[in-house]
């Protein structure tokens, strides 16, 4: 700055400090203060801000999934110790041969734990990952959900290292912490690394439609719908009964739902919305299923209305195997005819728990452990070899709907997620593994290269463009050899059915012709209807059995001739005709067999005429038992037993 700037600023700010010296200080009038710009809140007390923090750490820090997940672990837990318990009393076993006693054993999820708490996780953890063949990402599960339990229970005093004093019986830490339960979680995974599983992806194995028909088809078989509406005189009988039932129901409805697990046992009676009709102008009849706990749909947010995302109508289907609409309602019938002084309540479950004395609990639902048993049953009954779990309908109804089902009725992605109970805002992870992978690996995969026809299902979805493209000859020649190969079949059933009738026919004819010689209609063409009926219920009668093979003779039809007089006569029109003969008869008596009051069946052999032999046993003539040892003997047995009867019956009269 210039020397002339720097003095005419010196001089103003002079001037500046004398003004400021002549003002009073009274006339300096002081600035308000700034008001804040947040209101103070009052300090709340010690016990809000505790339960403040519990609420909010807890919704912040932990998935709800995973809570989900726990709760799942922890209620399958509870069941399986529940079961444990009552099969061990159902044995009358208060204590077992290892000294664990069947009271203390109940308690071992209770507060506060006891001894046996840690090896009840164990044994829990041997029988999903073991006996079953699940995973280790379940074995975390269960080891997770039951930490969590102990480590909140009574604030901190069971969390932390396990410890147990063997003198008093007293458990100071976590039970799911003890060395016996990490030692199982370490050798599930030790399992996986071996067997390859850590490497794989953790998926469900999918079950198909081809499958479900054989475990359908097994069950039909074993046990027909029929008998679902005949008495039950046993337990053996109401268990096996209702195992059919329940199975079929169950599968079907799960691989129609695509429900887990324990959305479809926790089903009840006001769940289902009976005599539904569709829209106009078909008005088709249905049913409604509500899913209130579907697990996708609980958190579905930013929607206030009137919740229909969990209500799925349900039509007859053409696929007998998955048709829900048949299979659930026959189940439901026979649930009730099984329970004949029970009113059908609202919260009665749908696959209620059935004790093994036979005992149903229609307010208590079936436990997992019980539906995974009769899975694994069945479907090795039904000559599979998978191992199923019964996640595998969940995975097998979508793939079927997306990619399996008859060109047309395939669903699209939006209405696999809807039907699914994938809620908005989830994650793509668990559809791709679902359906994407398995469409990849069939796509990609040439293991039917050696097809006859060209299949090509990298060229367009799941090789629709075959499906849909003209018929080529290739296809008409495949065609006809299949249809050729059926009509073989077919042929082979009617020459070996004709060929039985015909030789039926020949005995009947002789049967006829032997034991009533006055007959004068020898040809076969001679014989009315009624007559053969007549002839055919005398044939299957158990008196009569020929000695020897038919021989089919010819001989001269004549009306005053017989088979056993003439092997060829001639008939009054001068014509043959082949008929059967037979060289010899022997004459057969039943067995009694070893039931209570055979000696009953003794007397009505030996004095009622039977039907076919127009005789009764005790005036054979002596020709039609005497070539034959064991006929005579037992005639000669019928003979005694009926001599001793009239002589005591004369003795008490």
């Amino acid at each position: 700055m210039a020397p002339r700037a720097r003095t005419k600023a010196s001089a103003a700010a002079a001037n500046i400090a004398s003004a400021a010296s002549k003002v009073s200080p009274s006339a300096v009038k002081p600035k308000p203060p700034r008001a804040s710009k947040k209101a103070r809140v009052a300090a709340a007390s010690l016990a809000t801000l505790q339960k403040t923090r519990n609420v909010q750490v807890k919704e912040v820090t932990s998935v709800k999934n995973t809570s989900n997940a726990y709760d799942g672990h922890f209620d399958r837990g509870i069941r399986f110790l529940a079961t444990l318990i009552e099969e061990r009393r159902n044995n009358s076993e208060d204590i077992c041969s290892e000294g664990i006693p069947t009271d203390e054993l109940e308690k071992a999820f209770t507060n506060p734990p006891n001894r046996y708490s840690a090896m009840a996780v164990e044994m829990f953890l041997v029988q999903k990952c073991f006996v079953q063949g699940l995973r280790k990402d379940t074995a975390y599960g269960i080891q997770g959900a039951f930490a969590k339990y102990w480590d909140t229970m009574n604030g901190d005093k069971y969390a932390g290292d396990y410890r147990l004093d063997d003198k008093t019986g007293e458990v100071t830490g976590c039970p799911a912490r003890a060395p016996a339960v990490m030692a199982v979680i370490h050798a599930v995974k030790v399992r996986a690394v071996e067997k390859g599983h850590a490497a794989s992806r953790n998926h469900a194995e999918a079950i198909t439609v081809e499958e479900m028909k054989k475990i359908i088809d097994w069950s039909e078989k074993m046990c027909p719908d029929d008998l679902l509406t005949l008495p039950v005189k046993d337990i053996e009988t109401l268990m096996f009964r209702a195992e059919h039932a329940l199975m079929r129901a169950f599968i079907s409805s799960a691989f129609t739902l695509w429900t887990r697990c324990f959305e479809l046992l926790t089903l009840q009676e006001q769940d289902i919305k009976e005599d539904c009709v569709g829209p106009a102008p078909y008005y088709i009849p249905h049913f409604k299923i509500v899913l209130e706990n579907r697990k996708g749909w609980q958190h579905a947010k930013g929607y206030e209305g009137p919740r229909t995302g969990n209500i799925y109508d349900i039509y007859h289907q053409d696929v007998h195997a998955i048709d829900m609409s048949t299979h659930l309602p026959k189940w439901r019938a026979y649930l009730q005819k099984l329970q004949p002084n029970h009113k059908v309540e609202g919260n009665d479950y749908i696959f209620p728990y059935i004790a093994p004395n036979g005992l149903i609990h229609p307010k208590r639902d079936m436990s997992y452990d019980m539906l995974q048993g009769l899975l694994t049953k069945f479907a090795a009954a039904a000559g599979l070899k998978k191992h199923y779990t019964t996640h595998c309908f969940r995975r097998g109804g979508a793939q079927y709907r997306f990619m399996y089902a008859p060109i047309g009725m395939r669903w699209p992605l939006s209405w696999i997620r809807w039907w699914g109970g994938w809620a908005i805002g989830e994650h793509v992870d668990t559809l791709m593994k679902y359906l994407m992978d398995s469409l990849q690996s069939f796509e990609a995969g040439h293991g039917n290269a050696l097809h006859p026809i060209p299949l090509g299902a990298d060229q367009s979805f799941m090789g629709d463009h075959i499906a849909v493209a003209p018929v080529s000859s290739l296809e008409v020649r495949e065609f006809k050899a299949g249809i050729d190969h059926k009509i073989d079949e077919l042929v082979k059933v009617i020459t070996a059915t004709l060929s039985h009738t015909c030789h039926s026919d020949m005995v009947s004819h002789t049967l006829e012709t032997t034991l009533n010689p006055s007959n004068t209609s020898v040809g076969p063409t001679r014989v009315s209807h009624t007559q053969s009926r007549v002839i055919s219920r005398a044939a299957s009668a158990p008196y009569i059995l020929p000695e020897s093979p038919p021989e089919a003779i010819v001989i001269e039809a004549s009306r005053g001739m017989s088979p056993a007089s003439s092997e060829r006569g001639t008939s009054s029109e001068g014509g043959t005709v082949i008929m059967p003969s037979f060289r010899r008869f022997t004459f057969a008596i039943p067995d009694l067999g070893r039931v209570p009051g055979a000696w009953r069946r003794v007397i009505k052999q030996w004095e009622e005429i039977d039907p076919v032999t127009k005789c009764a046993l005790k005036d054979w003539p002596k020709d039609w038992y005497e070539g034959s040892s064991a006929t005579a003997s037992k005639r000669n047995q019928r003979k005694t037993i009926f001599d001793e009867f009239v002589r005591k019956k004369k003795k008490y009269m």
